[in-house]
């Protein structure tokens, strides 16, 4: 973290929901650790939940799979191990903005990098394939 830039600090700590606005660098630095260490502590790990099925790809860098725990359903991403975690805080921070359009995510594991979310009945892809009446491209 000490070696980014004044600026991609502050872009690190705007994507994190920071006013990154008449901050030292140092500040800006310690207000994003602790925003990660937060949330990464009021996670628990992936390691409780059954993989049963492999349901999904996220293009080249991460495998989705039905995965089971207190006989309720979720997926699980599993990102490959040369994504670095900085990727998967970026995702999460971004399904996290996505609320309500996206699955909730319910569990993340940095250390195995995986994100468990709920389980979505069908894409919004296969959605938009299946109703292109309704949506038509221009």
């Amino acid at each position: 973290m000490h070696k980014f830039s004044f600026y991609q600090l502050k872009d690190i700590a705007e994507d994190c929901g920071i006013n990154p606005y008449n901050k030292s660098k140092p500040d800006l630095y310690r207000e994003i650790m602790s925003h990660f260490c937060e949330e990464e502590k009021d996670l628990p790990k992936t390691d409780t939940y059954r993989e049963v099925k492999e349901i999904g790809r996220g293009g080249n860098d991460s495998v989705v799979y039905l995965a089971k725990k207190d006989g309720k359903e979720f997926a699980m991403k599993k990102f490959n191990s040369n994504v670095c975690t900085k990727e998967i805080k970026k995702e999460v921070g971004y399904q996290k903005k996505a609320s309500g359009i996206s699955p909730e995510i319910v569990d993340v594991d940095y250390e195995k990098k995986s994100i468990v979310m709920e389980k979505m009945d069908s894409h919004v892809v296969d959605y938009l394939n299946k109703n292109k009446d309704k949506f038509p491209i221009k």
